[in-house]
């Protein structure tokens, strides 16, 4: 025995056949001004430019405009006190460390 075939229901045969309108302001489309021989012929000659410079945009916002949002942001604290994170220095060799650090930065 042959299954028999679904049929579909007049709504979804509409939805499928019916294909958003293009606007043709909205193409540019890429005409030889001349046949030469041997040159190949451009098959689907028609651009897109507003859908690419959508498409570049978001890309850049992608991967650029994370950076940007960046600029300027600090998440760290960096510690430069001088001998504050060694716990084995005394205070005595931290000051003179901090002495010799303050001495070079002066004089050279």
């Amino acid at each position: 025995m042959v299954a028999k075939k679904k049929q579909k229901s007049a709504a979804t045969k509409k939805k499928s056949k019916t294909t958003p309108k293009v606007n043709p302001f909205e193409l540019k489309f890429n005409r030889l001004k001349h046949n030469v021989l041997g040159k190949k012929k451009n098959v689907g000659g028609v651009g897109h430019p507003g859908q690419s410079r959508k498409r570049a945009h978001e890309q850049r916002e992608k991967t650029l405009g994370v950076e940007y949002e960046r600029v300027g942001k600090v998440n760290k604290i960096v510690d430069r006190r001088i001998g504050e994170k060694n716990k084995s220095i005394t205070s005595e060799e931290k000051a003179s460390m901090r002495w010799v650090f303050l001495w070079f930065f002066m004089y050279f």
